[in-house]
C-alpha cells in the first residue's frame, strides 16, 4: 500500500487505510518496530517505507512455511 520513497502522516495512512486512528497508530508502531516503516528524519510523525528485501505478507508467509516444516 505505501510507495517506497513518498512519506505519509498517521492520517494520510487513516485515509488509505479506511481504519480509525486507535488501530491505525498501533499498525504504524508494529510496522516501525520491526522495521517494516522508518520514521522520517525531520518529522517523528511522518513515515516512509523501509528498503527491506522482504514485505510483511511475504514474511508471514515465510513464517507459516517455516512452522510448518519444523512441526
Amino acid at each position: 500500500m505505501m510507495i517506497e520513497g513518498k512519506y505519509y502522516s498517521v492520517k494520510d495512512l487513516v485515509n488509505l487505510t479506511g481504519q480509525n486512528n486507535s488501530t491505525t497508530g498501533e499498525i504504524v508502531r508494529f510496522l516501525a518496530k520491526y522495521g517494516f516503516i522508518e520514521q522520517a528524519g525531520w518529522d517523528d510523525t511522518v513515515y516512509t517505507k523501509s528498503k527491506i528485501i522482504i514485505s510483511p505478507g511475504k514474511s508471514i508467509e515465510l513464517l507459516k512455511t517455516l512452522v510448518k516444516t519444523t512441526i
